[in-house]
């Protein structure tokens, strides 16, 4: 690309002033750039979805949210032992965003009614740890993992509305 700089100093006006030389010269060198897209662009029945991480991260990561904006625990914090009702609130607080269902019959089920159980078999499992491993985030890890080996957990759509539940108890 050749540069004419009779051309260069008529878009500077005679003068070369630094800022508005280079915003003006800038027009002649920059290319016309594709359009970006936006965020109202998207269209949720043809596109595919943007959420990236998969639901046992983010079930992982809002108990422990969850956790740790009731309790204000750090991550690597000791547990000597959980409390259960911590455990439970931290649990149903993040479930809302989610469908659960067994295994076998797949029938969907209520956060409540499992909570109690992961809470349980979490204390369980948190006594055969050594205590110097007792570690914050790995309580709410813990529970994560129960519920993930134990049920099918789905993310709620949020763009298509409630779904319509069953509820075993």
């Amino acid at each position: 690309m050749d540069f004419d700089p009779k051309k260069m100093l008529e878009i500077g006006g005679g003068l070369i002033d630094g800022v508005k030389f280079i915003s003006k010269a800038s027009t002649l060198f920059s290319s016309s750039k594709p359009k970006t897209r936006r965020k109202a662009d998207w269209d949720p029945n043809f596109d595919a979805d943007r959420r990236i991480s998969p639901v046992e991260l983010r079930l992982r990561t809002g108990i422990w949210l969850h956790f740790h904006r009731k309790t204000g625990l750090g991550k690597t914090q000791r547990v000597e032992s959980p409390v259960r009702g911590d455990l439970i609130q931290a649990f149903v607080s993040e479930a809302v965003s989610y469908q659960f269902s067994t295994r076998e019959t797949n029938t969907l089920l209520l956060p409540g009614s499992i909570a109690g159980q992961a809470a349980d078999a979490t204390r369980i499992q948190w006594m055969e740890i050594p205590i110097q491993d007792r570690e914050a985030l790995l309580l709410t890890d813990t529970m994560a993992d129960y519920v993930l080996a134990n049920y099918v957990v789905r993310r709620n759509d949020r763009r298509r509305g409630k779904p319509v539940q069953s509820v075993a108890v």
